[in-house]
């Protein structure tokens, strides 16, 4: 397997990304990924001949800064000083960058990053709650349904700056020895506020203007992010299923501690 390697002239990329006249329309655009057969396994780098069948589901661009200012919008009416400021982007250790971003108007159009995971699946709450729809189901992708997503839109997300936060837990031992030749797709860990950092490890999946891989399905068993942190590489989208939902014991509240108001 080829690892990921640093680029730095992607930083330059991202200035000017942020700065160019890149419209994404504010209502959530959603792409729909048809059912597929997939030898899920090759695409993380093991070697197994066994075919997944994903069911179709829709999945959005990555949700934008104005996408989220509305959801903001909404909680800060009906919901404590102390709930609404956890959910503000906010990149660690970024203070003068935190303070112009969350500010300004001037990356609305663009991909919104500095959400940490927890206020991601917050987002996808509200989302769903706003749409009012009893047999949809909308939450962050797991691997495999990203996994589904590139190999449908391969050249697109190739260009991609940010990477995605999944609902997957992070696990490197698990995902390298359990299983020699089955990765543990739908692997979770639900943790609490007082749980060991380690619990709180999250699976990002994709490429970024830091990180590049020549397989940017690899980067899930490559890298944990955490998932109470925002990050300046690492962006989201939802995704809306109608059918038996794997994960669903795990989506709402996503963490036990932090429900939305």
């Amino acid at each position: 397997m080829n690892m990921p390697h640093l680029c730095s002239f992607r930083v330059i990329i991202l200035f000017s990304f942020f700065l160019s006249g890149t419209i994404f329309a504010q209502k959530v655009q959603f792409i729909v990924v048809p059912d597929q057969d997939l030898y899920l396994n090759s695409f993380v780098g093991r070697n197994s001949n066994k075919i997944e069948h994903i069911k179709a589901f829709r999945i959005s661009e990555q949700i934008t800064y104005g996408q989220y200012k509305k959801y903001l919008s909404d909680i800060k009416k009906d919901s404590n000083d102390v709930f609404y400021e956890s959910q503000l982007p906010k990149i660690e250790r970024q203070e003068s960058l935190n303070k112009k971003y969350q500010t300004s108007s001037e990356f609305d159009d663009e991909p919104v990053i500095g959400v940490s995971q927890e206020n991601a699946s917050n987002y996808a709450h509200w989302y769903q709650r706003k749409q009012g729809l009893k047999n949809k189901i909308y939450r962050l992708p797991g691997i495999h349904e990203w996994i589904s997503f590139y190999h449908a839109n391969k050249t697109d997300l190739e260009k991609t700056l940010f990477f995605d936060w999944t609902i997957n837990a992070f696990d490197h031992s698990i995902f390298e020895f359990a299983g020699k030749d089955d990765f543990p797709f739908y692997y979770f860990q639900k943790y609490k506020m007082d749980s060991p950092p380690t619990f709180k490890l999250k699976c990002v999946i994709g490429n970024s203007y830091k990180i590049c891989a020549e397989n940017p399905t690899t980067i899930s068993k490559t890298y944990g992010y955490y998932a109470n942190e925002g990050y300046p590489d690492v962006s989201f989208r939802i995704i809306e299923i109608n059918d038996f939902d794997p994960f669903a014991k795990y989506v709402y509240p996503f963490q036990d501690d932090i429900k939305l108001k």
